[in-house]
């Protein structure tokens, strides 16, 4: 099939007169790409392969459960488990928290091939439990047509436009266009704390990247490390503030390090194994101190620098030093 017999489009028009929700509504019905639609399948089809991937891991554990007896979308949960133990290897080090609280776990995001193994890690520690998961849009519009099934075995996904993805499209758009890229990034962004607060309540697991978009070390920069630097974006902060705002901060925030492959790339790496490590889980009460709390020179709650050198911490204990700051 070619790039041209594969572009999904509707109206512009249309987009920005519907509420974010139907958009939403419609990529999961895949009716449409939004991408499409706004002139960038180049960008769109960068996700295809990763897209027919996670097709492969989904019916391979459909598949699998289907021989099973007894409750089906628990018999989905045991097969995808075992699916992506074997697709998606990883050493769990340590022991991941059990409270009965919500969990939100923060990870540094090197690769696409964390995702698969916090998934993993989910379905085989968290059985009972489901999963809430933003995902770029480029890679969204892959997945919401699978998003239902996915719900079966407890991972629900909702979209977002993240800084670099907004950025890349502002190279390429013309200003009506950006002006529906805005539009839906702050209708995804209030889908996702709606969602993020029904989490909570439920007392399920929210699993997120404080980078939002792969990024290679977990400070842009030595000077963010040591804390002199300002954090773009501010992923936890702003959602420890949403759910305060809401009298939802009853949860845990648990950082999360990870060291794949040396001998890997930015992708998917199926097959070899990850290394994946819980630090300690932060308090909602520590939480609320850390974002009322202020670095003295770059005026930014303390919360995401915290967050994050929990992080950096585990990974030199890992021997995963090269992670934590450009070199």
């Amino acid at each position: 099939m070619s790039l041209l017999e594969d572009i999904r489009k509707t109206s512009i028009k249309k987009i920005r007169e519907q509420s974010v929700i139907d958009t939403i509504i419609d990529l999961r019905a895949n009716k449409y790409s939004v991408l499409d639609s706004l002139g960038l399948h180049e960008m769109k089809a960068e996700m295809s392969e990763v897209g027919k991937s996670c097709q492969k891991i989904l019916k391979m554990a459909e598949k699998l459960a289907r021989h099973q007896f007894g409750d089906k979308d628990k018999a989905l949960r045991i097969a995808m488990a075992k699916v992506l133990s074997w697709s998606a290897p990883a050493e769990i080090v340590g022991v991941f928290p059990k409270p009965s609280k919500c969990l939100v776990f923060g990870f540094n995001h090197p690769t696409l091939g964390e995702i698969f193994r916090m998934i993993g890690v989910c379905v085989t520690e968290y059985p009972n439990r489901k999963y809430l998961f933003p995902v770029n849009i480029v890679w969204y519009e892959e997945l919401a047509p699978m998003a239902a099934r996915m719900e079966k075995f407890g991972l629900y996904i909702v979209p977002t436009i993240t800084p670099a993805t907004r950025q890349k499209m502002a190279e390429k758009l013309d200003d009506t266009r950006l002006e529906l890229v805005d539009y839906l990034a702050e209708g995804f962004n209030k889908s996702y704390l709606n969602a993020c607060a029904e989490f909570v309540e439920s007392k399920d697991i929210i699993m997120i990247a404080p980078s939002a978009t792969r990024q290679r070390t977990v400070f842009k920069s030595f000077e963010a490390f040591q804390g002199r630097e300002r954090i773009r974006p501010q992923t936890m902060t702003i959602l420890a503030r949403d759910l305060k705002r809401r009298n939802k901060l009853d949860c845990f925030f648990v950082p999360v390090a990870v060291v794949p492959p040396f001998d890997g790339d930015n992708g998917l790496n199926q097959f070899k194994p990850y290394k994946i490590s819980a630090c300690s889980w932060i308090s909602p009460e520590a939480i609320n101190r850390l974002i009322k709390s202020r670095n003295s020179e770059t005026n930014e709650r303390k919360l995401e620098h915290y967050f994050l050198e929990q992080i950096t911490d585990e990974l030199s204990e890992l021997n995963a030093d090269y992670l934590i700051y450009p070199y």
